[in-house]
């Protein structure tokens, strides 16, 4: 069971028209003059696998708009800073792509997390953005100027409709259910969607709980689940503590007869190489698979581009990862081990300068 998203290509497709429509709204501007779009990216940090996929679409994006005449005749440009995956750095961002930078256009950030940390100093600002992959990022402020990019809707109960309906499905119907997720505001979010969905369909949520984004440990949490028998447990986790509590549970021999949910970490190809068999049996969301249903005008040639990018990147990306450090009881890392794990979590995710601003 998969939910299905589309592509960035059809998103940047989106973005393109939300930047048009603004633009006739704009005060006058030589034709030469380029429309700056500004946004902050995780291009380290948590999320940075995921981020730096952003990146590498909106780039492809930015070219081919450029390459076709750009828009309303005017190339784009595009401003971007690493935020770290760091929320607390969000609203200094904003703040200096709208006072210094002056970018015409914003849109991200990037990540629920992100998105909630810069919405104040965006609608301090009046500004509209289009937030990216964002859950439930807008519900406190309802700002009506926000727009999210995102498959699922605006509501944090639709990420998990689908695990609990296909629990329904199945003879015995299973009951007993886990959440469990990172302490950010991603996975509150989902599991608090999550938490509506089981009491609304007549489950029992036997254990719950979420964890620090820094917790290196997860046996603990895969034993309590087990203690618990759960049956169902849906997941809200980022890229670093899907890698820790799935091999936490293979460890202990958790096996749950339906386990997924939102493992963000398996939307990174190097994370599903590299757990290989381990994710045999998931059940997860997916914002894209290669259907027939799925192939939309360009999304052939973004996919070939994007591949080309990949295929080169690994090798200059200087970013270290902090999956490296988990450690289960039997499964220690060895230095080598190590080293092959952050290549492989990073091959295919071009690479980028640390420097910052990062115009393209």
């Amino acid at each position: 069971m998969m939910h299905r998203g589309r592509l960035f290509v059809e998103r940047g497709a989106t973005i393109a028209i939300a930047a048009a429509t603004l633009l006739l709204s704009l005060a006058p501007a030589r034709a030469a003059d380029p429309i700056k779009i500004g946004l902050s990216l995780s291009l380290t940090g948590a999320t940075a696998p995921a981020g730096r996929q952003v990146q590498a679409g909106l780039d492809i994006w930015r070219e081919n708009v450029n390459a076709a005449g750009g828009l309303l005749g005017r190339p784009v440009e595009l401003i971007y800073y690493d935020d770290q995956a760091n929320p607390a750095n969000a609203p200094g961002v904003y703040a200096k792509l709208m006072g210094v930078d002056k970018v015409d256009l914003l849109i991200g950030p990037y990540s629920t997390n992100i998105i909630a940390a810069a919405l104040p100093a965006i609608i301090q600002n009046k500004r509209m953005t289009i937030g990216i992959f964002g859950l439930g990022a807008n519900k406190q402020y309802k700002y009506a100027r926000y727009f999210s990019m995102n498959s699922q809707g605006a509501s944090p109960r639709n990420y998990s409709r689908g695990l609990f309906e296909l629990a329904l499905e199945q003879q015995p119907k299973p009951r007993r259910v886990a959440l469990v997720g990172a302490d950010v505001e991603f996975s509150r979010n989902a599991l608090d969607g999550a938490q509506e969905n089981a009491k609304e369909l007549g489950f029992d949520v036997v254990y719950e709980r979420t964890y620090p984004l820094a917790n290196t440990e997860y046996t603990a949490t895969a034993r309590a689940m087990q203690a618990a028998d759960a049956e169902v447990v849906y997941a809200a986790t980022l890229p670093v503590d899907t890698v820790g509590l799935l091999r936490a549970s293979n460890e202990v021999q958790f096996r749950p007869k339906l386990y997924g949910g939102a493992f963000l970490g398996l939307l990174v190809m190097g994370i599903k190489q590299q757990l290989g068999a381990l994710i045999n049996g998931l059940v997860n969301h997916e914002f894209y698979i290669p259907a027939a249903s799925l192939q939309f005008a360009g999304t052939k040639e973004f996919l070939d581009e994007y591949q080309k990018r990949a295929r080169r990147a690994w090798a200059s990306i200087r970013w270290a990862s902090p999956i490296l450090h988990m450690r289960t009881p039997r499964d220690r890392f060895s230095r080598r081990r190590s080293a092959r794990l952050n290549r492989s979590m990073t091959s295919g995710l071009p690479s980028t300068s640390a420097a910052m601003p990062l115009t393209r």
